[in-house]
């Protein structure tokens, strides 16, 4: 059978029969099958080179993050106990502090991250240890006697909250600027 094409060209195509159509598009079809088989299993075959650049694994990394720490937030002062961490969320607010030496719990520092400063507010030293001098003094009437006349010397502070989720963790001693931890975390 001749047939004509868009160019006007004389084109001879030979009639298939049914049956040969059949078998014909089962063996494409089969070595289509077989050409994707060969492609899959070629795509889960991966090489050195493109195992080295996709690894997502830095044995070194560690070593690198540490050594940061230690240049960007320690020291190297053989005092430092340990670093803190807030106690609401975790988030790390110092890395170098001292432990108090009465308190268990309470830590100082002079540097601290992750951490908002209440500047707005001042309070007095009076006002943070009041519980404590309540329970020494008998005589009330002359605690607060004590604390107007000690007002002007009394150390004064700002409360210290956690930026991630805002717990008051330290008070900020504005005069000496030390950091004053009570409800964090050691490591």
């Amino acid at each position: 059978e001749k047939f004509v094409n868009e160019n006007n060209k004389c084109i001879k195509k030979e009639r298939i029969e049914p049956n040969e159509l059949k078998n014909k598009v089962n063996i494409e079809g089969d070595q289509i099958k077989q050409n994707e088989q060969q492609n899959h299993d070629d795509d889960d075959v991966i090489n050195e080179n493109e195992k080295a650049v996709l690894e997502f694994y830095d044995e070194k990394i560690d070593n690198y993050d540490e050594e940061y720490v230690n240049k960007k937030y320690r020291f190297c002062t053989k005092s430092c106990d340990s670093s803190l961490c807030c106690c609401g969320c975790f988030i790390p607010v110092c890395y170098q502090s001292q432990r108090h030496e009465y308190y268990v719990n309470q830590y100082r520092a002079l540097y601290a991250i992750n951490i908002r400063i209440d500047e707005d507010t001042i309070i007095d030293e009076h006002e943070i240890n009041s519980k404590r001098y309540e329970e020494n003094d008998k005589d009330h009437e002359n605690n607060e006697n004590k604390q107007n006349n000690e007002s002007d010397k009394s150390l004064k502070y700002h409360a210290v909250f956690c930026i991630n989720c805002n717990n008051h963790i330290a008070y900020f001693e504005i005069q000496e600027r030390i950091f004053h931890f009570f409800d964090v975390l050691p490591d």
